[in-house]
């Protein structure tokens, strides 16, 4: 009998030909060689398939590639983990890129915690410009407790994004759920906070590239959590003292101020603009309040970078 690879890594894809083969290339250049890969092409419309074939990526025999009627984002990675049968399991985006040493890095660690359910690391926003990848911000965090009871709350980035998570398989419980797709990394990296710790490799091993068909762009991304907290289990709102209502109250604000957003960008004239502005409830202590915590979310990523470029330019240049 073949023995499995030690990491499984799966790579859900939708209409992602124009960024895939980037993605591809950053696992195929790990300094750890024992995985698999298992592309999941949700119901595309575009060439994937086609291009996958006939690229290098299909000589080489560790990258599966498996078709199925769309069906989301966590409908795709649990159909990955269906398929592996590795120790760990990582999972990685479509349009995100991974630090030659991510997986190697991540192995050590977990190694050297046996007793950790899952391991993250550090990450930079990135776009794409002429062929190069630029470094926007950087988003880490010491402590996993206090890095979701942030995400919880809206108050910090998702720095537990899938692209990030290698995963033990003997603690691996729940899969993703369908009810959401633009938060379904939260809520699975919150499902494993109650398995077992999360540790936290402290460097930026992945880029989380930016660009205009990003899920996470959709104001669907938003409500998606009102539908989450009308579903959060009861040991991720006892163990982070969530405020289920209040959380709801914060969503609705955080719809409201990107739709004053929306009106003012879509409005050319500027006496349009200035009622749009002194009508609109963006007064509101509350709306204030969530603004301040955005623009203080931005400024501490810009903040981060700054203050850890000897390590960015190490790694990644």
């Amino acid at each position: 009998m073949v023995k499995p690879p030690r990491i499984s890594v799966v790579i859900p894809t939708f209409n992602g030909a124009h960024f895939l083969f980037d993605t591809l290339a950053s696992v195929q250049n790990q300094d750890f060689h024992d995985w698999q890969v298992t592309i999941v092409v949700d119901g595309s419309t575009d060439d994937t398939v086609k291009l996958f074939r006939e690229s290098r990526f299909s000589q080489d025999v560790r990258f599966e590639l498996i078709t199925k009627e769309n069906k989301g984002v966590s409908h795709s990675r649990n159909a990955g983990i269906g398929s592996s049968e590795s120790e760990f399991i990582a999972f990685l985006d479509h349009d995100d890129i991974w630090h030659p040493s991510k997986l190697s890095e991540q192995i050590s660690f977990m190694e050297n915690h046996p007793n950790y359910s899952s391991c993250m690391c550090w990450y930079l926003t990135s776009r794409k410009v002429g062929g190069h990848y630029s470094y926007k911000q950087m988003f880490l965090y010491d402590n996993s407790d206090n890095m979701l009871q942030n995400w919880l709350t809206l108050k910090g980035n998702g720095p537990g994004m899938s692209s990030t998570l290698l995963v033990r398989r003997t603690r691996l419980k729940h899969l993703f759920s369908q009810k959401f797709n633009a938060i379904g990394d939260l809520d699975f990296t919150a499902k494993l906070s109650l398995i077992g710790d999360i540790g936290i490799v402290k460097k930026p091993l992945v880029l989380y590239v930016q660009h205009e068909k990003q899920m996470h762009k959709k104001l669907s991304s938003i409500a998606d959590y009102l539908v989450y907290y009308s579903n959060i289990p009861e040991g991720v709102v006892d163990k982070y003292s969530l405020d289920v209502e209040l959380l709801k109250i914060r969503v609705r604000n955080h719809l409201r101020f990107v739709g004053f957003i929306d009106e003012f960008l879509r409005t050319r004239n500027l006496r349009s603009r200035l009622r749009i502005l002194m009508s609109s409830d963006l007064w509101q202590l509350s709306i204030l309040s969530l603004v301040l915590g955005i623009v203080r979310k931005r400024t501490s990523g810009y903040t981060a970078r700054l203050f850890h470029w000897r390590m960015i330019n190490k790694l990644w240049n």
